[in-house]
């Protein structure tokens, strides 16, 4: 008849005792006659979670609309807390770009020019940017390198040039009886001479500013102009018109002697200013000597 099989025994399932869902509790049994693990799924409590959700759903049928009002509130607002934010870019990769010649990396007028946006001044005429050029120890009136840069950015204490302050922006404002004043007036010339003459737009920029206490400056400006029609000032007329003011002080054409060694040029300025404001012209020794013949 055959094998007589053994039914007093109930079968099970085998599962792999490592098994797991996240769908199901899973409850492991030891068969000690068998001696293998036998896993059996606990439906009973996965259901009635189940049967839960589905209630939920009834209740709020929009809940996966993503559509939803309220869940494009809640979507943006987790894309807003996990948004990943994006490392700021550096003052090179604002600013700079390669130069055409060498390659390298430099702060040409165009990169100015978004800097002064940046801190909302003109590049043209504040008087920043020439003391900022001067503390990255420039030599290019054209461009600014990545190391001559950093230097500047060092002076300030700042990481980027949008950090600075007003005070960082007016500390060009430097009197010229301070020790610093000479090598600072001094380089400038170098940074702007043309042919060994600093052009006249220059010299106005710059001495309007400089040396805006000293009325006769201004005179000085329109004689250049008007009467030397616009010319710049080699590096002796640059040098000693400094020397001019400490000398003279606030006291001009009265303290201004012709014996003194000052450039001719200063000399035609004391004739101008004299005969502009009907002062009488105090006449040098020499003059007096050929007034006695």
């Amino acid at each position: 008849m055959g094998n007589k099989t053994n039914h007093s025994k109930k079968s099970k399932a085998k599962f792999p005792t490592n098994c797991s869902d996240d769908k199901y509790s899973y409850q492991i049994y030891k068969n000690k006659e068998i001696k293998d693990d036998f896993v059996v799924i606990d439906y009973k409590n996965s259901q009635k979670k189940k049967d839960t959700k589905d209630k939920k759903d009834l209740i709020n049928p929009l809940k996966n609309d993503p559509n939803h009002k309220e869940n494009k509130t809640n979507i943006n607002n987790y894309n807003n807390n996990n948004k990943i934010e994006e490392k700021p870019k550096t003052d090179f990769e604002l600013y700079f770009k390669k130069d055409p010649q060498t390659g390298e990396d430099i702060l040409d007028e165009d990169g100015l020019i978004k800097i002064g946006d940046v801190l909302n001044i003109d590049i043209y005429s504040h008087m920043f940017f020439p003391y900022f050029f001067y503390k990255c120890e420039a030599k290019n009136i054209e461009k600014i390198t990545k190391s001559e840069y950093q230097k500047g950015l060092n002076f300030f204490h700042v990481q980027s040039i949008k950090q600075l302050t007003t005070k960082n922006l007016n500390s060009w404002k430097i009197n010229i009886n301070d020790s610093k004043f000479n090598d600072y007036y001094n380089y400038l010339y170098n940074l702007n001479v043309i042919k060994k003459i600093v052009p006249f737009e220059v010299v106005e920029l710059y001495y309007k500013n400089f040396f805006s206490e000293y009325k006769y400056v201004n005179e000085f400006i329109d004689f250049l102009k008007t009467e030397k029609k616009e010319c710049g000032l080699n590096k002796d007329q640059w040098v000693t018109f400094v020397e001019l003011l400490k000398t003279v002080k606030f006291d001009f054409p009265k303290s201004y002697s012709l014996e003194d060694s000052w450039p001719n040029l200063f000399d035609e300025f004391y004739y101008y200013y004299c005969k502009k404001h009907g002062i009488e012209v105090k006449k040098n020794y020499d003059e007096e000597e050929d007034d006695g013949y």
